[in-house]
């Protein structure tokens, strides 16, 4: 199942990777892509070893650190701390895609509703300039949880937010 909402919001059943309880609805929150003039392979160490998390959204003034590194890097844990506004969250993350230089994702139960996934997908392209980045950061729900996507959706601070 696959359905657009009216601010452009993505939705689709799936499972979620690394979720470990089977089908969940998946809703792609937002799309960013940048142009990065640097080699892929170097883009990609930078954003993969996390060490500099607070520059990829300095406006959550974030910041993270390894708790397991696997060989290969899938399954490795991580503790990342954002602070979107007044509220304070902290996601203890896992990979769950690494295809260096091409693809990093994971996910983490969202600080906010436990119950829902957040995580990242993350694509490096190389170009005759440098690395294309589309990171498209994606909320994963229990399909019978009908009201958490809306009221994520309404969220302060979410670009999805519009105040009344």
């Amino acid at each position: 199942m696959d359905h657009q909402n009216a601010k452009g919001n993505k939705r689709t059943t799936e499972p979620a990777h690394g979720a470990g309880d089977g089908v969940r609805v998946r809703l792609e929150h937002v799309t960013i892509t940048t142009a990065i003039v640097h080699a892929t392979e170097i883009v990609f160490d930078a954003f993969s070893s996390f060490a500099r998390y607070d520059l990829w959204a300095p406006e959550v003034q974030g910041a993270c650190h390894w708790l397991l590194i696997q060989a290969g890097g899938v399954g490795s844990r991580f503790l990342a701390y954002d602070k979107p506004g007044r509220r304070h969250l902290t996601h203890e993350g896992v990979v769950t895609e690494l295809e260096r230089p091409r693809r990093l994702a994971w996910n983490a139960p969202f600080g906010e509703w436990p119950r829902a996934l957040i995580g990242s997908e993350i694509d490096f392209q190389a170009t005759a300039h440098g690395t294309r980045v589309q990171e498209t950061v994606v909320f994963w729900f229990a399909d019978d949880d009908s009201g958490c996507t809306e009221a994520l959706l309404h969220t302060q601070g979410s670009p999805a937010h519009t105040p009344a």
